[in-house]
């Protein structure tokens, strides 16, 4: 039958806003397992939805090896567009790469002329 997301699992949906099939999937798989198991699966699936782009794709990757009771392995760099990089752009809005960019843009209209 169908397992509802735990507080936990329920946080990290919101967070990166997973839709109902990735939720109730991974709801599924980690009720099979304990307490801390399910602890520590929480904190890899974390770290790998939140450098995805698309978490809810991302969740369903993950599923076979929660399924087989593997370690997800280590999350590859944030992409860009992912939760990790947001969070990074505003802790760093100072180094802005796009105004850069502009200027550029900027510098050669200048020339054109």
């Amino acid at each position: 039958g169908k397992v509802k997301a735990d507080g936990a699992l329920a946080v990290i949906s919101k967070r990166y806003k997973l839709d109902d099939q990735a939720e109730s999937k991974l709801a599924d798989i980690l009720a099979r397992y304990d307490e801390a198991k399910r602890k520590e699966y929480l904190v890899e699936i974390e770290r790998h939805l939140e450098v995805s782009n698309r978490p809810s794709a991302m969740a369903m990757m993950l599923l076979r090896k929660l399924g087989e009771g593997q370690s997800l392995g280590r999350p590859g760099p944030a992409a860009p567009g992912s939760y990790a990089d947001k969070q990074r752009k505003t802790a760093s809005s100072g180094g802005d790469n796009d105004r850069d960019r502009d200027r550029d843009r900027d510098r050669e209209k200048e020339r054109d002329r």
